[in-house]
């Protein structure tokens, strides 16, 4: 259950500003992540999406749907070519309500619920601010966040289980992550 706002524009997107020449921006433009094909991603089940998650179009997170965004279970790796067009990157990241087990949604059963994902932001090969740790307690569930992209070559967004109970949860159950 992602967002209940129609009100919330996007998941996550980069900003990026046109200059008339003397350095200062004119005018601001707004893309979201989806938009922007990946020069490289790697999921740790099913398959990387685009403003959908396995089941069905936007994302749930504690109860709120969301309409844009990318989707790509935990461990996953999504890699961007910026070649300095953007200036930040903002929005958020978290845990998807439902279960990749499933082709309609359901919720992710009760024993992987307890599951904990560390999502990180790497700009240009360092990361940028602190991971955050993902999880599905209240006030966990979802993480904004805000990079300055300026002059900047690569993003990398990764995510990583930190407590993985396969014995339970095939696949990695409870680590859908949107951006």
């Amino acid at each position: 259950s992602m967002m209940k706002a129609t009100a919330f524009i996007a998941m996550a997107g980069l900003a990026a500003a046109k200059s008339d020449g003397t350095g200062e921006p004119v005018r601001h433009y707004y893309t979201y992540l989806g938009d922007i094909t990946p020069a490289e991603s790697s999921v740790g089940w099913g398959s990387f999406q685009v403003n959908r998650n396995w089941y069905m179009d936007g994302f749930r997170i504690e109860g709120q749907t969301y309409q844009t965004g990318v989707f790509a279970h935990a461990p996953s790796s999504i890699v961007y070519d910026l070649s300095s067009r953007f200036t930040e990157f903002s929005g958020f990241v978290g845990l998807d309500d439902g279960s990749a087990e499933h082709e309609t949604f359901q919720a992710v059963k009760s024993d992987c619920q307890n599951a904990k994902v560390v999502a990180s932001v790497y700009v240009d090969g360092k990361i940028d601010g602190e991971p955050m740790v993902l999880q599905r307690t209240k006030g966990k569930f979802i993480h904004p966040f805000r990079v300055n992209l300026v002059q900047k070559q690569e993003l990398r967004l990764t995510a990583q289980l930190l407590n993985a109970d396969t014995s339970k949860c095939a696949n990695n159950e409870g680590a859908e992550v949107a951006w």
